[in-house]
C-alpha cells in the first residue's frame, strides 16, 4: 500500500498522490488531463516537487530518529556512542522541524499561483 502510494507521486494523470501525499500535477487538471496554460503552471509543478521532497525528507527524518534511538539504547554507556546517538537525534529533530515549517510555507507560495 505504501509503495503503491509513493509511485503515484510521479503519476502523469490527474490523480492525487497516494495515502494523502501531494501529487506532481495537483491543481493542473481540466477534464481529466494535465494542462499547462501559463508560466504560473510551471511554478505549481515546481512547488509540488518541493512538497513531495519535503514529505519524503520528513519520512527520512523519522527513520533517523528511530536509528538514533536505537544507537542510544545499544550504546552500553560508552560516552562516544552516546554522543553519536545524541547528535543523530538532534540533527534529525532539527531537520524534521525545518520540514514541518517549510511545508506550509511552500503550500502558501504555490497557492498564490493557482487560478
Amino acid at each position: 500500500m505504501l509503495t503503491a502510494g509513493l509511485f503515484k507521486l510521479a503519476d502523469s494523470t490527474c490523480t492525487k498522490g497516494g495515502i494523502g501525499l501531494p501529487g506532481l500535477y495537483d491543481n493542473l487538471c481540466t477534464n481529466g488531463t494535465v494542462t499547462f496554460s501559463s508560466l504560473s503552471d510551471i511554478w505549481i509543478v515546481i512547488g509540488n516537487v518541493i512538497r513531495i521532497l519535503i514529505t519524503l525528507g520528513g519520512v527520512l527524518a523519522v527513520i533517523f530518529i528511530m536509528v538514533g534511538g536505537l544507537f542510544y539504547v545499544i550504546s552500553a554507556g560508552d560516552p562516544a556512542k552516546v554522543q553519536r546517538a545524541k547528535d543523530i537525534l538532534k540533527q534529525s529533530i532539527t531537520g524534521l522541524i525545518i520540514m514541518i515549517i517549510a511545508y506550509p510555507v511552500i503550500t502558501f507560495i504555490v497557492s498564490r499561483f493557482e487560478p
